[in-house]
């Protein structure tokens, strides 16, 4: 309760936060490509200007904390605040000694990135896509001067790439004509492009059109009643699973086993315990006693077999993995709820999944890297109440 408490009164963990943003990061987060020398170059110019911009508005943050003015005089483009209501509010003061009243646990900030937009249109063109191909007829030095051609051509695009990208910050994201960066194909200001993600750096666009949705026959049906308990037991147990190294899988069994003892209704886990065991212990040191510690499976309260598809013991080893390869957890568990969702076709099956889903985010065992990651993909599983 005190951790709920807490949470309950940090302006991070609110939906109406906006965290500070920086132009340089949200490019890097979206490029895939090598680093290049000039787009580096044009990068660190770009960084230095958002610090300039950013200390000004810091500093404009000071005075109005120091004079206890409640709102923004305009919308910072990089500094933190708070977005509840149409105002732009000092987070700062409105939460002053945790006393703010409207505090939402975030879900979901980033629910309108252009990444997740049907409308993000790709470049026009790429670095290499004026390479020329070496041909089995070249000699030697031929195909030494096209190798060079190809080089001074992607020099040149990189080139033009920086170039676009320090336009595009001065520009807060808008450029008459664009080559390398992705654009917006559903909004246009006086024949100027929306450059993706730049001028959407808050995520906050409200053309913003998901990949996924959900399908029109859930928002007919009404939420399901998943058993509570065997809710509860199943992320109980997805803990104890997140908790196991591989290197002590018996005393991952011990723990279990434990548990089983100590919460009615757990003997039910027995059966997923020996099974989910065995598999790991093929991979990983498990002794052959060790599966005797767990008790007999009795009748008691069913856990959930499955949560989108996946069992607790893989929720739990992704619950491990998230810890140092957040990003990865994040892609996986996406893809298996995607997955789960594109081969199901029962409505009650697809509620209940999101419930679970829901569930096993919000109670701690995956690493807050891997929840704010999912973030924009939880929204698209949330944003119908059905």
């Amino acid at each position: 309760m005190e951790r709920l408490s807490s949470e309950r009164t940090n302006c991070e963990t609110c939906q109406h936060y906006r965290p500070q943003v920086s132009f340089v990061d949200t490019w890097k987060r979206s490029d895939e490509d090598l680093p290049r020398k000039a787009v580096v170059e044009s990068l660190r110019e770009v960084r230095k200007a958002e610090t300039e911009a950013l200390e000004s508005e810091v500093e404009l943050l000071f005075e109005l904390v120091r004079g206890e003015v409640g709102e923004w005089p305009y919308e910072p483009r990089f500094a933190p605040y708070c977005h509840h209501g149409n105002t732009v509010q000092v987070a700062a003061l409105k939460n002053q000694a945790g006393r703010c009243t409207d505090h939402e646990l975030a879900r979901n900030r980033d629910h309108r990135a252009c990444q997740t937009c049907v409308f993000n249109s790709p470049p026009a063109t790429k670095i290499g896509d004026r390479h020329e191909n070496i041909q089995g007829y070249m000699n030697q030095g031929l195909r030494d001067h096209v190798r060079q051609q190809n080089k001074d051509k992607e020099d040149a695009e990189a080139a033009a790439l920086g170039l676009e990208i320090e336009q595009s910050f001065y520009s807060d994201g808008q450029l008459p004509v664009v080559s390398f960066l992705h654009t917006c194909g559903a909004k246009r200001s006086g024949g100027r492009f929306f450059v993706a993600p730049f001028a959407n750096l808050r995520s906050q666009c409200i053309d913003h059109t998901a990949f996924l949705r959900l399908p029109p026959v859930l928002t007919r049906v009404p939420r399901t009643n998943v058993d509570p308990e065997a809710l509860e037991l199943t992320l109980q147990f997805v803990r104890l699973i997140e908790a196991t190294h591989s290197e002590t899988l018996d005393s991952g069994v011990r723990a279990v086993a434990t548990w089983m003892e100590r919460f009615p209704g757990a003997e039910s886990a027995a059966l997923w315990a020996r099974r989910g065991f065995a598999r790991w212990g093929k991979h990983a040191a498990l002794s052959a006693a060790a599966l005797d510690d767990l008790p007999d499976g009795r009748d008691g309260h069913q856990l959930l077999p499955f949560i989108a598809g996946a069992d607790v013991f893989e929720w739990g080893w992704l619950a491990r993995t998230s810890h140092h390869d957040p990003i990865m957890a994040a892609k996986i568990a996406a893809q298996q709820v995607s997955e789960f969702f594109a081969a199901t076709t029962d409505p009650l099956d697809l509620i209940a999944a999101i419930e679970g889903y829901e569930a096993l985010l919000s109670v701690g065992v995956f690493a807050p890297a891997m929840v704010e990651a999912l973030h924009t993909f939880t929204r698209r599983l949330s944003t119908v109440r059905v």
